[in-house]
């Protein structure tokens, strides 16, 4: 599974790794601390699903939720910096979008915004799927997680 791999390269490598969730809901967390030994290299993750814990927790600037929307690249930019402020973690990973089955947002169902910081480079993914809810989620979080593979 990928989120075995994942903790095993990153404990290998003495990576650390957070995430800032929307949509996927802490499913990105679960994920990892699944996986006996994640606490070497998970340092946390903030679900951050409503707009007021946007702005009141990771102070993300109201007027760029109310330009974009939540579910944008520009908000799953900053999502992964204030991550990134927050944690100080090797690899920080945000995710927002639409996870239907009707959208509360500009953005049809099924589009997610992943947000990679790793080693300080940044990296912001757009993806569409027509999947449910949590066929949505876990294919979202699989492939932020084999993107990090990928780069480490």
């Amino acid at each position: 599974m990928i989120n075995e791999k994942l903790v095993k390269k990153l404990i290998e490598k003495h990576l650390t790794i957070s995430f800032v969730e929307s949509f996927s809901g802490g499913l990105a967390a679960k994920k990892i601390v699944d996986i006996p030994g994640s606490s070497q290299t998970f340092l946390g993750s903030i679900v951050s699903y409503s707009t007021f814990i946007k702005e009141t927790v990771l102070h993300i600037d109201k007027s760029l939720i109310e330009k974009y929307s939540v579910a944008s690249k520009e908000v799953a930019l900053e999502m992964v910096k204030k991550g990134k402020e927050i944690f100080n973690s090797d690899i920080v990973i945000s995710f927002t979008g639409e996870a239907g089955p009707i959208s509360n947002t500009n953005v049809p169902p099924g589009t997610v915004f992943i947000g990679i910081i790793i080693f300080n480079e940044v990296y912001v993914y757009e993806k569409h799927y027509n999947l449910n809810r949590n066929e949505l989620r876990d294919a979202a979080t699989d492939y932020a997680f084999e993107k990090i593979l990928e780069k480490i």
